[in-house]
This record gives structure tokens, C-alpha cells and sequence, in this order.
């Protein structure tokens, strides 16, 4: 049986608490905004031209409607996974992304308008989520380090670890770093159109040789009819402010 839970992991101890809804939320947001995968790097996510599989992709976007503005962008790593050869104590993967966000104006007659720069994006405004399929054995470890790429004062590293046993389990979780309240978030260097780079590591560690540990994604069917890991999904927080 497969268990979909939701969790979140802190350095900091701390209470999870979103803010109160607003009777009439005044939204800071642009009209239009765009996400793309422009640069990929790393065993965990190989070139994005396949013949086969499923690629590394851009898979949705969620936003709150409830005045906390939390939006997400989610994208698909079907090669980011790791498991622990036989013999072995370990096996890792990672990958480095860098994503392109694109601001565009208020479209007309239903065509987008062209690229704007009327608001700043602010990366990390409620953590990292994570989801992934998890097979432990007891003594086996899963750890997710997730490294953004912001201005030197502000280093900001996600991590969460899952420790066996974990039986085909699929969790869906949200990395933070610090507590809701003091959460590491920076400000994007310029207005409109910019770039979010950030590194993703999996290690699978076991206690002792001849345990078994595997983290990765769910199967499906690819558009050739074959089963394929369908992605780790990983989902980067943002929010925005308007410029003067």
C-alpha cells in the first residue's frame, strides 16, 4: 500500500503556522509570469534532448489564494534517484539547475502581452518541496540537500533525511531551513526577467553492507508505451514586490 503524507522539516524547532487568511487579499503579483529549465548539469539530470522517458521538465505551478502569497513552481526529475549497489554502503546523485523566470505584461484579446519588469521576484518564501518514492531498509537513510545560489549573505541550504523502514512509500514534503517566521529569502537583482540556480544532492546511506536503499520516482508509462520513472518532483517557492 502507498501513503502519501506531508510534512515539514526544520533545523530550528519550531511551530508551523500560516498567516490568517484576509477577508479581501490584496495580491502583489504581476499579470503573467513564466518559468523555464535554461541550464542542466549533473548525473541527476543528463541533457534535455531524449529519445526516450520522460524529461526533466517543468511539470506544474500552485499559488494560495488566501493573502499569505506562497506561490511554487514545480518541475520533474526523472533521473534524480539513487541506489545502494549491492556489496555497497552508499550511492548519491545530484544535479544543478538553473531556471529562467520571465515577467510579462496584461495580455490583449487573450494573446500574452510582451516581457515586463513591473514587479521583483523574491526566491524562497516558504522553503523547498520534495516528493519522491522511498524504499528503506531499517538502518538505510535518505538525505536531500538542496543549495540555492543567492547573494553571499545569505546562504541558503534545505535539507531533509528519511530513514528506513520505508516501504514503497511516496512522501511529499517541505524542506525549511529556519522556522516560517525567519525564513532565508532574497530579493531577485533586478526588476522583471531573472534567474534562480540552485543544486540538488541525494545521498542513500546504509548502517552496514548488504542493506537495501532506493529513492526515486514513480513509474509510468513514457509516450512509447514503456514504464519510466516519471520524475522527482521539486517545487521552488517564490513570492514578489512591486517595483518603484
Amino acid at each position: 500500500m502507498r501513503f502519501l503524507i506531508f510534512a515539514i522539516a526544520a533545523f530550528a524547532t519550531g511551530v508551523f503556522s500560516a498567516p490568517a487568511p484576509q477577508a479581501d487579499p490584496i495580491r502583489i503579483l504581476p499579470s503573467n509570469w513564466e518559468w523555464d529549465i535554461a541550464d542542466l548539469k549533473g548525473p541527476g539530470c543528463p541533457d534535455l534532448n531524449y529519445e526516450s522517458g520522460w524529461k526533466t521538465r517543468y511539470n506544474y505551478g500552485q499559488n494560495t489564494m488566501d493573502g499569505s502569497e506562497i506561490y511554487f513552481t514545480v518541475f520533474a526529475y526523472p533521473y534524480l534517484n539513487a541506489s545502494i549497489p549491492a556489496g555497497q554502503t552508499s550511492a548519491s546523485v545530484w544535479c544543478e539547475t538553473t531556471l529562467k523566470y520571465t515577467e510579462f505584461s496584461k495580455p490583449t484579446n487573450g494573446v500574452r502581452g510582451p516581457p515586463a519588469s513591473d514587479y521583483r521576484l523574491r526566491p524562497h518564501k516558504n522553503g523547498t518541496l520534495i516528493g519522491a518514492l522511498y524504499d528503506l531498509d531499517e538502518g538505510v537513510t535518505a538525505e536531500w540537500k538542496f543549495t540555492y545560489h543567492a547573494p553571499a549573505e545569505k546562504k541558503v541550504v534545505d535539507s531533509i533525511s528519511f530513514t528506513g523502514p520505508l516501504k514503497n512509500k511516496y512522501q511529499s514534503d517541505n524542506m525549511l531551513n529556519t522556522p516560517f517566521e525567519t525564513r532565508n529569502q532574497w530579493e531577485a537583482p533586478e526588476c522583471g526577467a531573472t534567474t534562480v540556480k540552485f543544486r540538488i544532492d541525494l545521498a542513500v546511506t546504509a548502517d552496514k553492507a548488504g542493506k537495501k536503499g532506493t529513492a526515486t520516482s514513480e513509474p509510468r508509462t513514457d509516450a512509447n508505451g514503456n514504464p519510466a520513472n516519471y520524475g522527482t518532483w521539486v517545487g521552488v517557492s517564490f513570492d514578489f514586490e512591486k517595483c518603484t
